[in-house]
């Protein structure tokens, strides 16, 4: 077992249901802390959490936290919350997420992933692939998946896991680690590699600038160990420009439209076992050929960045080509559920214009001639604000559109645009308003016909539509 330097035996988390609080909470069960915490949601995350020992507290009040001996919050929590503003009146040390878990990463060669898309992705297959090679890594990424549960599990049956993971406290080498931008997060770790996979306009409320953005990247690039490597996507204007101006850094660059160290070459799909395929080249030598279950050419880039980093830590180019053939996906990255009469749903975390243009795309491909139902809900005001004009064109290719309710997240109205904005300053002709989640769920299965796609789209509570909609659609057989 993994030992934690430095810190307390009871700990305390602000935010303990999100997805990274929650990993960070399992590890320091596993290390022996006693750990509490805070969370308003309810979810089976918490669920999860209590069933190992975890005291969860549904209200964010003072009391809470009398006996912590260290507070841990996530970059969603508000300055004004009680629990924080009490552990400052009381003197008890605090800790952001990324803090704490570069803390649990001592001694470990960190391995850092980001970008403004794809980085999940990334990080769960570069974990899978370096748990099924044995390297017993540190795994958080930003997602869950039954790929890294299943290797997990063989392993050794623990409470703490569960069938889809995220994470894994791993006594290896390497820490592999969804390194995320917002309020530059990124910037508490020290990392031995650095992926970044692209820069886009995002996190507007926090940056205020695409400038501020790529600044915030280069600053991260800069922050690579002098012995380290730099991965990053040439297909990315915005990552190439960041490596242009680091000439004394290693650099190891990867794409699918240019020539670079990493290649990928003859994408090309199988309709008979619905997967993708593609060349490999390391600096114009042919690898060998690649074969994934992956949907659309934003995953061959992942997929190529991933190749090149698992290479340089030392994977075999077979146990890469091996499991890279395994790796089903991550929890909410274009899962498929099919029903009779060629009725598809798929569920997608795409909140951002360019990944929901990826996604439709992806879709098309794979679903040829199909008519295209999306369900989309805005993340936060601010954001959909932001980007409306992206916002506007991103779903030309759809035949209908239905706009949720805005998932707010740590946002009020007042901070950007809702739903019934966004809906009217929309391109597309066949759009409607949902007004609920109800109304939503109801107007993507009251007409639907056969070779049809329902396509839901949202980084919020979205998902909770998919059992719905499955249930409603297995019921019309």
């Amino acid at each position: 077992m993994n030992k934690s330097v430095n810190l307390p035996k009871n700990i305390f988390f602000i935010g303990i249901g999100g997805i990274h609080m929650s990993a960070i909470a399992k590890m320091l069960v596993q290390r022996g802390h006693k750990i509490m915490g805070t969370d308003t949601s309810q979810s089976k995350i918490i669920e999860h959490l209590k069933s190992i020992g975890i005291t969860v507290h549904s209200k964010h009040e003072e009391k809470n936290i009398a006996d912590a001996e260290l507070v841990v919050f996530s970059s969603a929590i508000d300055k004004n919350n009680p629990e924080i503003i009490f552990a400052q009146k009381n003197d008890i040390p605090r800790m952001s997420r990324a803090q704490i878990l570069n803390t649990l990463c001592h001694e470990k060669d960190i391995v850092a992933i980001s970008g403004s898309h794809g980085k999940t992705t990334i990080s769960a297959l570069l974990a899978f692939i370096l748990l099924t090679a044995e390297y017993e890594p540190l795994v958080m990424t930003g997602g869950l998946s039954g790929d890294i549960g299943k290797v997990i599990n063989a392993k050794r049956s623990m409470a703490v896991y569960r069938d889809e993971e995220n994470m894994y406290d791993g006594s290896g080498k390497f820490a592999i680690i969804e390194a995320d931008e917002y309020k530059e997060a990124f910037l508490s770790y020290s990392p031995m590699y650095i992926l970044i996979n692209n820069i886009d306009v995002d996190h507007l409320d926090y940056f205020g600038s695409k400038n501020a953005i790529v600044n915030s990247f280069n600053d991260f690039a800069n922050s690579l160990d002098k012995s380290g490597t730099l991965f990053i996507n040439k297909d990315s204007n915005e990552a190439n420009a960041i490596g242009t101006k680091m000439n004394e850094k290693n650099i190891e660059y990867y794409s699918i439209e240019k020539r670079a160290d990493w290649q990928a070459k003859k994408i090309t799909g199988n309709k008979k076992d619905d997967t993708t395929s593609f060349e490999i080249y390391w600096k114009g030598s042919k690898l060998g050929i690649i074969e994934t279950n992956l949907v659309g050419r934003h995953n061959i880039t992942n997929i190529t960045g991933c190749i090149a980093v698992a290479m340089k830590l030392g994977v075999g180019f077979q146990q890469i080509q091996s499991a890279i053939k395994q790796f089903v996906g991550i929890d909410r990255r274009f899962s498929i559920y099919k029903h009779p009469n060629n009725i598809v749903v798929i569920d997608d975390y795409a909140h951002h214009p360019t990944e929901i243009k990826a996604t439709i795309a992806a879709t098309k491909t794979k679903f040829p001639g199909y008519k295209i139902i999306t369900c989309f809900q805005p993340h936060t005001y601010s954001r959909t604000q932001y980007l409306l004009e992206e916002f506007k064109y991103s779903f030309e290719y759809v035949d209908q559109l239905i706009i949720a309710p805005t998932f707010a997240a740590r946002e009020t109205e007042e901070q950007g645009m809702s739903s019934d904005k966004l809906h009217a300053a929309m391109s597309i002709n066949n759009c409607i308003l949902a007004p609920s989640m109800e109304y939503a769920t109801k107007k993507l299965t009251e007409n639907i016909t056969s070779n049809s796609v329902i396509l839901v789209l949202g980084a919020g509570d979205i998902a909770k539509l998919i059992p719905k909609i499955n249930k409603i659609l297995s019921e019309k057989k």
